[in-house]
């Protein structure tokens, strides 16, 4: 029932309670594509976020100021804490529309909405630039959660080289853990979405600039991706490359492949 209700667009949402979903409106949220909204085991939404504030089920603003961007493919992830009802983790994921930050993530209690940031190792930033994919999965025994995303080798000039890597951590009660960088020695780009298959087996994300997605093989009871089971897709041309490559245009063309 977490996923009952949807909040995305501008003040738009679906809720799943019925035999159609039926359409809700009101929401404070105004974003152009990231977003992320979570409801509790009855199907009441508790919250909703574009990456860079979070309202709650009435709509009032309760935190501002995260590392997300609502210009993000996949601005942000929400997780619930399965030792404490309250409790929930967002990750954030700002890559080329936001300030290129990398993945942050905050604890927060929805009771009284304090939070606290997580500590993530500034030395996984040298070398890499984020993308705007990041997703999570429940790992085999339930009690934890697979944290992923994809990032991309720089040079030394600090500019992306487009080589990827899956990145991959690991979140529970007691934190934040890295647990390996998997090198695709494919490029990657940085717009497109990154998903785990419902029963935690396989890893796809768009690779848009190239009109690919590109799936590998995942153990969800590891995190073990192998690489070795690279499989490519094609996918149906982008826009015309007639077009420039301003915000907006670069915006609209995300807007109707990815939404």
């Amino acid at each position: 029932m977490i996923n009952q209700n949807w909040v995305f667009g501008y003040g738009a949402g679906l809720d799943f309670s019925g035999t159609t979903p039926g359409v809700t409106s009101g929401f404070g949220m105004r974003t152009k594509e990231g977003c992320a909204s979570i409801s509790d085991v009855n199907g009441n939404l508790l919250f909703y976020t574009d990456g860079s504030e979070i309202w709650d089920a009435t709509h009032v603003s309760r935190i501002n100021g995260l590392d997300g961007n609502n210009s993000s493919t996949q601005s942000a992830i929400i997780i619930p804490n399965r030792s404490n009802i309250n409790e929930y983790f967002i990750f954030t994921a700002d890559g080329s529309s936001g300030n290129n930050k990398h993945i942050t993530g905050i604890r927060v209690d929805i009771t009284n909405w304090s939070y606290t940031n997580f500590v993530i190792d500034s030395n996984l930033e040298t070398n890499f630039s984020p993308t705007e994919k990041i997703t999570a999965v429940a790992d085999c025994d339930c009690d934890s959660f697979w944290v992923i995303t994809v990032v991309q080798r720089s040079l030394s000039n600090g500019t992306a080289q487009g080589s990827g890597t899956i990145r991959i951590f690991k979140v529970n009660d007691s934190g934040l853990t890295h647990i390996n960088d998997y090198d695709l020695s494919v490029d990657v780009a940085d717009i497109g979405y990154l998903k785990v298959s419902p029963n935690g087996k396989k890893i796809a994300f768009a690779n848009w600039q190239l009109s690919k997605v590109l799936t590998f093989d995942f153990d969800n009871c590891t995190g073990i991706v192998d690489t070795s089971t690279l499989q490519t897709i094609n996918a149906p041309d982008k826009l015309p490359l007639s077009l420039t490559n301003s915000d907006e245009n670069l915006n609209h063309r995300k807007r109707k492949y990815f939404t």
